[in-house]
């Protein structure tokens, strides 16, 4: 049977410099999330947006396809000062 090397404490002894990090690598840093457009729309409409499976998305109780519904959520954006969801020139309100 082999012994364990004893244990040797050290007090006082001088911390190592630490390494300068990256925002990344701090502890504090959150990256902005990165969604899709349509899940950005999901959020801003909340209950005006409905997902109805094979019948397809409603909007306000009314069919409506991906540019009313990208319309509709940078009107939202826009109303509360946000920047709008710009992959598509098509979804810019004025």
């Amino acid at each position: 049977m082999t012994r364990r090397p004893p244990l040797v404490i050290v007090k006082n002894s001088p911390k190592p410099p630490t390494p300068w990090k990256l925002p990344a690598e701090l502890p504090a840093y959150t990256p902005k999330e990165k969604v899709s457009p349509m899940v950005a729309a999901q959020r801003c409409l909340g209950e005006r947006l409905q997902d109805r499976g094979e019948m397809g998305y409603y909007l306000d109780g009314q069919p409506a396809n991906l540019t009313r519904i990208m319309r509709a959520a940078n009107r939202v954006l826009k109303s509360h000062g946000h920047d709008q969801i710009n992959s598509h020139p098509g979804w810019i309100v004025d």
